[in-house]
């Protein structure tokens, strides 16, 4: 049975032995409000911001360079209605799996489910937490927000995440609104590969997809493949969000990556507002605004 944890996932540039030295010293990036011991099996430590969040973890498996796994074995977050306890008797696991001369690190935190009170603040909590501050610490960065360069865009349809989820992931349809004729090739599960091309046969985008959860979240390792200068820049995170609005379905894309003033980020900061307005019409009218769309991303050198 597919488990629907929140997952997500980080690549740094530094050995697993390293990334797991890092994890294991957590009052550098989760919080300073830290109290305990967490570097030997059984260790334990707590987190306490007064009046919000209080937890207590356990140190249940322990592979150097390889896996860390902390047992919640006590929790009141005071800002839940229902039950202020929801962390109690979830895991936070880290996997750390060598890449070459990178190191990636799967962080699950076993039990926190889409269905909990506490998940969607929780998540954003989290990839702050991983994303930021851990990614950030293991690589020596002490100034993140100027590290990195990123695009955010919001749209409100007027459809179902059902719906929705199709169009963005059905070949047939994303040929529709991206415009172009553009051909998108997934299999849709987290660690399968993603690709966009042109018609004629020449590679637009690649990547990976990290994390999935139908219908209500995509996050893509996404490299352009067409212009020589944005490939060079390496892979970015791209995050489609969806979220039931009454009637409408918020979407919120957020492009990214961790490098300041990105000539990538600015190209796809002028596609994105057009082809989610092709996207938006397509849903609600059975039309799209513009065919022709590609020329704001670029199609790339012959």
């Amino acid at each position: 049975m597919k488990n629907n944890s929140y997952t997500t996932i980080i690549e740094v540039d530094n050995t697993a032995d390293a990334v797991f030295n890092n994890i294991c010293n957590v009052s550098k990036w989760w919080s300073k409000d830290y109290e305990g011991l967490s570097s030997r099996l059984n260790d334990e430590f707590t987190i306490l911001h007064p009046g919000a969040h209080y937890s207590k973890q356990k140190l249940m498996e322990l592979k150097p360079g390889k896996k860390i796994v902390w047992l919640v074995t006590e929790s009141h977050l005071e800002w839940l209605q229902k039950n202020k306890g929801e962390w109690t008797n979830t895991k936070m696991i880290f996997d750390i799996i060598p890449e070459g001369a990178k190191t990636r690190v799967r962080f699950t935190h076993d039990g926190l489910m889409p269905e909990m009170e506490c998940y969607a603040r929780c998540s954003e909590g989290w990839d702050e937490v991983i994303r930021e501050r851990l990614i950030n610490f293991i690589a020596g960065k002490t100034k993140t927000k100027k590290m990195k360069s990123a695009f955010v865009y919001v749209s409100y349809i007027k459809t179902t995440p059902e719906q929705l989820w199709h169009a963005l992931t059905d070949p047939a349809m994303v040929k529709q609104w991206w415009g172009g004729g553009l051909l998108i090739q997934c299999d849709w599960e987290a660690g399968s590969q993603w690709a966009m091309g042109y018609d004629d046969g020449r590679p637009a985008d690649s990547g990976e997809i990290l994390e999935i959860l139908p219908p209500e979240r995509i996050v893509i390792k996404w490299r352009n493949e067409s212009k020589a200068e944005l490939k060079a820049e390496g892979y970015t995170r791209c995050e489609i969000v969806m979220e039931q609005m009454n009637e409408a379905v918020k979407l919120k894309i957020t492009h990214s990556i961790d490098l300041p003033d990105s000539r990538f980020i600015e190209a796809v900061s002028g596609g994105w507002p057009m082809i989610i307005s092709n996207l938006k019409s397509l849903l609600e009218t059975g039309e799209v605004a513009m065919k022709e769309i590609t020329n704001s991303y670029g199609k790339g050198d012959k």
